[in-house]
């Protein structure tokens, strides 16, 4: 459905529609096209110069804007102006919008006699338009109208005004061949590529690290001996103060001149992965060879055995007691009063043997009991425990009225209380524990010391009967808790606090 438009709006329109067949029939008129060639032209000359007159030997150029000048000017436009009123719709001002030029009987015409009382003896050309709109209704403007126009002539030249052509030029219909032979004795046909210059990568390497040198700070951070930075460089590297202000400050903080992040979580969202910090993260995937391998960094000596080999105790319950070579005295004889230490390399072979590793009488047996022994156990997880008992008689310790009791090693639980007198044998956990591992040795030292206050009873507190706390604090010796002890220490583990490498 059209809608509507303005006149001035139509005119411009109607104008560009005849512009345009104007055109067409120039191209297409012989006649026209050459009375124009040879009665209104510029021309280029032999020597490549813009000339002006009628020289049809060299090409032409026409310009209308300055060289003529549309006295008819008037009439046109009223021309136009009949036209767009066959345009016009019942409402008043208003005008078919878009406009259908399809019906147009359009023709470009010569006469031989003159109609153009301007030009005495030219050659009138006209347009001619049939068809226009509401033409075939009686009693509307256009009914049974013909339109003709007479341009200005002589010989056409107007149409290079109406058409707007400011620079036509003939298209010549024939041209000189150049000689090939000729031609290459004066032109250099070899052609060369104009290129920027190439930057190598060599040339990209050297601009790369004098960027990164400007881009660092020029002094390296201080740091402790343990390598952490101190803060009076870091607030100069990470601007945690006097923001944007610091020497060393950076990029971050400082966009214009800061140098480069030192570290990840001091860059901004833009400088993410821009820091120092990332630049070695991705260098190091590179230079994993170059890596100190700490394995081989280990300078400790390798332990030498002392003696081919070791004596070896068949059976539980055999030992060797190394007597004074002077006197009758093997020196147990005063424990109860001197007190022990017992030491011995045991390596378990198994996990379900138990039974004496050591003992000096027997401390347990229901007809006078006396002496003391070391002893394993195994609970119903297979566990190994170890354990010294001591049956002190009448002259034994500072037990209270000294009379004879049987005491043993076990430390409190967490869940049971220590009291003075024997392990509950239901929690295995008061116990010296061996861990399981059938090839490494272990050295065990059980002690008595008869010197020791165990009167206390019911704490729980595991320093407190090792002989190493009080009830509030920690000691290397108290004189408080168990007169029995018993420890043990692998070999592997004694050897490596030697600082030997195992």
């Amino acid at each position: 459905m059209a809608t509507s438009t303005t006149s001035t709006v139509t005119k411009e329109a109607v104008k560009t529609f005849l512009k345009d067949l104007l055109i067409e029939k120039l191209l297409l008129d012989a006649d026209l096209n050459t009375g124009l060639l040879s009665n209104y032209t510029n021309y280029i000359d032999t020597s490549g110069q813009f000339a002006t007159g009628t020289d049809v030997t060299n090409t032409p150029v026409y310009f209308s804007s300055n060289d003529f000048n549309n006295n008819n000017t008037p009439n046109y436009n009223n021309f136009i102006e009949d036209i767009t009123t066959c345009f016009s719709t019942d409402i008043s001002g208003e005008y078919t919008d878009p406009l259908d030029m399809s019906s147009f009987d359009f023709d470009l015409k010569y006469e031989g006699n003159s109609q153009n009382d301007q030009q005495i003896n030219a050659q009138n050309y006209y347009i001619k338009i049939n068809n226009l709109p509401n033409s075939a209704v009686d009693g509307e403007s256009c009914f049974g109208h013909t339109t003709t126009y007479y341009l200005n002539t002589p010989l056409g030249t107007e149409i290079l005004t109406l058409v707007g052509g400011t620079q036509l030029q003939q298209i010549q219909t024939t041209q000189t061949l150049l000689d090939p032979a000729l031609a290459a004795e004066i032109l250099d046909t070899t052609v060369y590529e104009l290129l920027p210059q190439q930057t190598t990568n060599q040339q990209k390497v050297n601009k790369l690290f004098n960027d990164i040198n400007a881009l660092i700070p020029p002094n390296l951070p201080e740091f402790s001996e343990f390598n952490q930075i101190l803060s009076e460089t870091a607030a100069q590297y990470d601007d945690v103060s006097d923001i944007g202000k610091n020497p060393l400050g950076s990029v971050s903080d400082n966009p214009q001149t800061g140098y480069i992040t030192r570290l990840e979580n001091e860059a901004t969202d833009a400088n993410k992965g821009k820091t120092l910090e990332s630049l070695r993260n991705r260098l190091d995937a590179y230079l994993k060879d170059l890596e100190e391998y700490v394995g081989d960094s280990d300078g400790r000596p390798e332990y030498e055995e002392k003696s081919p080999g070791y004596l070896e105790i068949r059976n539980l319950n055999q030992a060797i007691i190394i007597r004074n070579q002077e006197g009758q005295n093997i020196g147990l004889e005063e424990w109860e009063s001197d007190g022990f230490t017992i030491t011995q390399w045991v390596k378990f072979k198994d996990k379900v043997s138990e039974g004496t590793l050591f003992n000096y009488g027997n401390p347990v047996r229901t007809n006078g009991p006396q002496g003391f022994r070391l002893e394993t156990l195994i609970d119903e997880n297979q566990e190994r425990y170890l354990r010294l008992i001591v049956r002190e008689t009448l002259s034994g310790g500072p037990n209270g009225d000294h009379s004879d009791r049987t005491i043993d090693s076990h430390l409190p639980s967490a869940t049971t209380n220590k009291n003075n007198g024997m392990w509950l044998e239901e929690d295995f956990t008061q116990l010296t524990n061996v861990p399981i591992d059938f090839d490494e040795w272990y050295f065990i030292v059980a002690s008595y010391n008869p010197d020791v206050d165990d009167t206390s009873t019911e704490l729980d507190n595991t320093l407190y009967w090792t002989n190493n706390g009080t009830a509030d604090s920690p000691t290397h010796y108290s004189g408080l808790g168990n007169k029995c002890k018993v420890e043990i220490i692998s070999k592997t583990n004694l050897l490596t606090a030697r600082g030997y490498k195992v």
